[in-house]
């Protein structure tokens, strides 16, 4: 089980974020609560920096397949946490929120 620091404050005005850096040329003002857009100020675990700082090492970004792994820890996942028993036919892949 990993532990998660829900209180840690991260300052990420200047890092070229939508949420923050985007306040003032959209509403005019850089000091109000940047609660427009869906985006957390939480850190990425651990674990998932490094699976995609091992990714990184390889220096081709393209297309890729979809693992087939990927659907059985899908359904398991559903299985565990909601007791849903999910069917591997309604499964899609989509790449992407904005396609979703």
């Amino acid at each position: 089980m990993h532990n998660y620091n829900f209180d840690e404050i991260i300052d990420r005005r200047g890092s070229g974020d939508l949420k923050h850096d985007a306040l003032k040329p959209r509403w005019g003002r850089d000091d109000l609560l940047p609660l427009w857009v869906a985006d957390m100020d939480f850190a990425t675990p651990s674990f998932i920096v490094e699976a995609m700082r091992k990714r990184l090492e390889h220096p081709i970004f393209g297309y890729t397949v979809t693992p087939e792994e990927l659907w059985q820890s899908i359904i398991n996942w559903q299985q565990r946490q909601h007791q849903w028993q999910v069917q591997r036919q309604w499964l899609t892949y989509i790449p992407g929120i904005v396609k979703a």
